[in-house]
């Protein structure tokens, strides 16, 4: 439920914290600018955005204003990385999906379906490595923090160990709801296979 998230008691201390280390003057208000700054700063990408959209002259806010903002930025981190869906491939997978979003494109389709549209299926509009777009049919871009987190998901998958502090940090919030013993049952039979 995307309406459960709720911050307790220390946690709104913890939050005005962070908050008053990113002011620059003395009084309670946080101003558009430092907001802004702060989002950047702990991957709270819909606050950053907010204030960086403000004009320059924008008043400043009260810290107390910000604990609403924090828990609206939670609810989407609890939802997920954006409102699509991200698939794993072989190489060789890729290169034929590749060949059928070609084959799409020069038959003048804005999508590539499973099953030609006719039931719910999601449609294929785009083929990334890394940080690099493949292919795409009407597709458009993402944020660059979903694309992070998928990143970092993609890596857990790949068994990968070694992560940035980010990195880390960003992983942990989609497996947040998963048991810990369980993510790692599921690392070790993935490591197993390689």
């Amino acid at each position: 439920n995307s309406g459960s998230v709720s911050l307790n008691e220390k946690a709104e201390e913890h939050v005005k914290a962070a908050f008053n280390y990113f002011r620059t003057r003395a009084d309670p208000m946080l101003s558009a600018a430092e907001l802004a700054t702060l989002g950047r700063a702990v991957d709270l990408e819909a606050v950053a955005q907010s204030a960086g959209a403000a004009e320059p002259d924008v008043g400043a806010l009260p810290v107390e204003m910000m604990v609403p903002l924090v828990q609206e930025q939670l609810r989407s981190h609890q939802d997920g990385p954006g409102s699509r869906y991200w698939v794993l491939l072989s190489l060789r997978e890729a290169e034929s999906l590749r060949g059928a979003l070609h084959v799409a494109k020069e038959g003048g389709q804005d999508r590539l379906w499973a099953d030609e549209g006719k039931a719910r299926s999601h449609p294929l509009v785009a083929l990334h490595t890394h940080s690099e777009l493949l292919d795409a049919v009407n597709y458009t871009e993402g944020s660059a923090y979903e694309r992070d987190v998928v990143r970092e998901c993609f890596r857990f998958f790949s068994s990968e160990t070694e992560y940035t502090a980010r990195g880390q940090h960003l992983l942990l919030r989609c497996l947040q709801t998963t048991d810990q013993k369980d993510r790692q049952s599921f690392f070790t039979e993935l490591r197993a296979c390689r």
